[in-house]
């Protein structure tokens, strides 16, 4: 969040969720079989429940998934379920709730943890949680992220830094490689591959410590492209 917070965008600045499911049902058409909703953040949108009921209706979808940062998810993950939504990605830079609210402006990680509990506890499986790992910021916890896979079925993924926009703080001194974060866990673990990882692990290589119920991915921003077969709808915040 950027310390001048955000500028707010009119109705019909945005598009409307007729719009979103028009674009939806054409490209389902095209071959799209995935269809994640992310932002900005989707949940604070007015009526994104009924949004992913529509889009589960569409005959051709596969994948339907949503990316948050799990604020509010501990209100909408039963709504969200029973309107059609798989599963979610949730996003958290920090498990230190101190510098989990300075990164994200006043964000409280237990109402975080409380919606991914309740998102597993209803079935929104597997929980992927994103994590943007920064030199002198997170780094000391990137094993603390680790062992959550151990006693929990999450996916862990770990994203590298990338400069994207002139005004995001990104320094070449900041910035961990894939293989920087790989070479920190593997002084304490031994990786192994997943080879044959599930459809919907998207673009991250995936991992798994030897015992653990959960997962370790990486996600290369510029190696790591997308699948052709999906679509990402922007959800921006309403006046």
């Amino acid at each position: 969040m950027p310390i001048e917070g955000i500028s707010h965008l009119m109705h019909e600045d945005i598009l409307s969720y007729e719009e979103i499911v028009r674009i939806a049902s054409i490209a389902v058409k095209e071959g799209i079989t995935k269809i994640r909703v992310t932002g900005g953040e989707p949940l604070v949108r007015k009526g994104v429940v009924n949004l992913i009921g529509w889009l589960s209706q569409l005959e051709g979808i596969e994948d339907l998934s949503m990316t948050t940062n799990g604020i509010l998810l501990s209100n909408f993950a039963k709504p969200l379920c029973e309107a059609g939504l798989k599963r979610v990605n949730v996003s958290m830079d920090s498990l230190k709730p101190e510098l989990f609210k300075k990164i994200t402006r006043g964000g409280e990680l237990s109402r975080v943890w409380k919606g991914i509990e309740m998102a597993s506890k209803i079935g929104l499986n597997p929980i992927k949680i994103n994590v943007v790992a920064i030199k002198g910021f997170n780094e000391g916890e990137i094993m603390d992220f680790v062992g959550l896979t151990l006693d929990h079925d999450y996916q862990i993924r770990f994203i590298e830094f990338m400069p994207v926009g002139p005004e995001n703080g990104w320094h070449q001194e900041r910035y961990l490689s894939c293989l920087d974060i790989r070479n920190i866990i593997e002084k304490s673990f031994n990786l192994r591959p997943i080879a044959n990882k599930k459809s919907n692990s998207g673009p991250a290589d995936l991992y798994r410590l030897e015992g653990a119920k959960g997962t370790i991915g990486f996600i290369d921003p510029v190696s790591g492209h997308f699948c052709s077969s999906c679509v990402f709808f922007q959800m921006k915040r309403l006046m």
